[in-house]
């Protein structure tokens, strides 16, 4: 079986296209390599987040909610496991970017989902404690993400929802600063 040229090791690569192919296998190696860290400090941040959340938003829902972020955490370090077991040939592989953003868009909608779900006018100390989950998976977002792509896979359906609510709940106090 042979691999398509844009991704495969074929000698009928221009030298320039195996370059950025090498420079984006590296690119992806590196962030892959500490990509565990930043698993665990969305894993970390989930948790507290719904030890705040208990009460106020009600156990059934908090618990469907992290068990969607833990799956979706735990999909992202079977890929990450898999990108380093994998021969370096398949690590080449232009396949890799699309699969790490796709799994980083469901880690991003979980937090969505929460900012969206929980985030009110009428109960500031839980808001903390969902401002600071999301600023946790903002930071870690670099760890996880070796792409532009995947980046924006995670951090767009992440903070989307919390400026859509922040404008449900004041439209003019979140707009009027922009103008």
């Amino acid at each position: 079986m042979s691999l398509p040229v844009n991704q495969g090791t074929s000698s009928h690569v221009p030298a320039e296209r195996r370059d950025v192919d090498v420079f984006r296998a590296d690119e992806m190696a590196l962030i892959q390599s500490v990509s565990v860290y930043g698993l665990i400090a969305n894993a970390a941040a989930a948790a507290l987040v719904s030890f705040a959340l208990w009460r106020t938003a009600g156990p059934a829902h908090v618990l469907i909610w992290l068990a969607c972020m833990l799956a979706a955490i735990a999909l992202r370090y079977v890929l990450h496991r898999a990108y380093s077991r994998a021969q370096d040939s398949f690590k080449e592989n232009t396949n890799w970017g699309g699969i790490i953003a796709g799994s980083n868009f469901l880690i991003g909608c979980a937090w969505g989902w929460i900012a969206f779900a929980f985030f009110s006018a009428f109960n500031p100390p839980h808001n903390v404690a969902l401002l600071a989950g999301l600023a946790v998976a903002a930071v870690s977002a670099q760890t996880i993400s070796p792409t532009r792509e995947s980046l924006t896979a995670l951090l767009g359906p992440a903070l989307l929802p919390l400026m859509v609510r922040l404008v449900v709940i004041d439209p003019v106090g979140f707009i009027a600063p922009a103008l």
